[in-house]
């Protein structure tokens, strides 16, 4: 990361962790404190691929969120695995799209269920199979996705 970005990560830690009912007076966990650092940095890497707040920079904001989902982030790995799919921030490459979204997929990340689920539907990045394409759909359905209720039927 680049220390360019420390003062930001830094505001939005200070800012999540003064939400409602004030900051807490129990020291905070190392892996409380390791939470929020990542919420903090997948902000940043929203705000660097939006340019909101700060100077548009689509390829650090990939980089950050690639980093969270190396560590295993689900949420990070089902938006990287979409940065794949379309070329946002990295090149354009489906397989490892598909890679990144079956990762989160496998840690119930219904965004990614979903997501996978069409990439099975229509080959893409996959070998075509509709089977695990309604597979993948269910298991978004049955957990009230819309998209993946739409999908199945």
């Amino acid at each position: 990361m680049r220390l360019r970005h420390l003062p930001l990560i830094a505001g939005i830690v200070l800012v999540s962790a003064c939400q409602p009912g004030g900051p807490s007076r129990q020291a905070a966990s190392p892996a409380s404190m390791a939470a929020t650092e990542a919420n903090a940095e997948f902000e940043l890497s929203t705000r660097l691929m939006n340019g909101a707040g700060v100077a548009k920079d689509p390829a650090a904001g990939a980089a950050i969120l690639e980093r969270l989902a190396q560590q295993g982030n689900a949420n990070a790995q089902a938006v990287i695995g979409e940065y794949y799919l379309i070329g946002a921030g990295v090149e354009r490459r489906p397989e490892t799209a598909a890679v990144w979204l079956q990762k989160a997929a496998d840690q119930n990340n219904i965004f990614a269920q979903v997501s996978l689920a069409y990439l099975y539907m229509r080959g893409v990045g996959v070998k075509q199979d509709y089977a695990r394409a309604m597979q993948l759909a269910t298991a978004a359905a049955n957990k009230g996705d819309p998209a993946g209720e739409n999908a199945v039927g």
